[in-house]
């Protein structure tokens, strides 16, 4: 997901018309743009952690696959948990996966992002792209994200910071680097690392 604090923004026909822009070359050239600085940091700690391709990754707020479908590249027996609430976006993501004959290599959960249902410590590396910020409660979300993770696992979150148009709601809405980096340290993770590029906040933490 993006930039929104309403789930009616990913669903119904403007979910559908988000699913297909955001795969389109126009949105690709504004990631390119906008959003390079966080993508070098994103693929540099991918290729860390995506070692043997039979890791298991779940990337929430998935959306269309920004994050899922360059990782589903990657895999050989491992797969990428795409979590996603808008059926929308994800149904996007899985046409867009079996196009690249990487169908094999995900799984769909539309659930919440603090109750996802996985195992204890089952998973190797976790993503979230632009998503966080649309949570009431990012500190249940982390919490799960600690509870999932294997040791030595890490989390990768990049999310807006001074975005003075965002009207919260009951959102969180953008982040400080405090912000983040408290919420890290205070769901138990350690080696924690948090920066500001352009208008965003890009955190990488792990489970020691």
């Amino acid at each position: 997901m993006a930039m929104s604090h309403s789930l009616g923004e990913w669903t119904g026909l403007r979910g559908k018309f988000h699913a297909w822009f955001f795969s389109t070359y126009t949105r690709k050239i504004m990631e390119l743009l906008i959003f390079g600085n966080y993508w070098s940091s994103f693929k540099k700690e991918s290729a860390r952690r995506i070692r043997h391709g039979n890791e298991m990754v779940l990337d929430i707020g998935s959306g269309s696959g920004n994050f899922s479908l360059p990782i589903a590249r990657k895999m050989k027996q491992g797969k990428v948990c795409c979590l996603d609430l808008s059926l929308e976006m994800t149904d996007f993501l899985q046409m867009k996966a079996k196009h690249k004959s990487l169908q094999n290599a995900i799984r769909i959960l539309n659930c919440d992002a603090s109750e996802t249902g996985l195992d204890d410590s089952s998973i190797d590396w976790v993503v979230s792209g632009n998503c966080m910020h649309e949570m009431p409660h990012p500190e249940k979300i982390l919490a799960e994200v600690y509870r999932v993770l294997k040791p030595r696992g890490a989390v990768f979150i990049v999310d807006f910071m001074d975005w003075h148009g965002f009207h919260a709601g009951e959102a969180h809405g953008p982040y400080s680097v405090q912000q983040l980096s408290e919420l890290f340290s205070e769901a138990g993770f350690k080696n924690v690392s948090v920066e500001k590029k352009r208008h965003f906040v890009v955190g990488i933490a792990e489970k020691v």
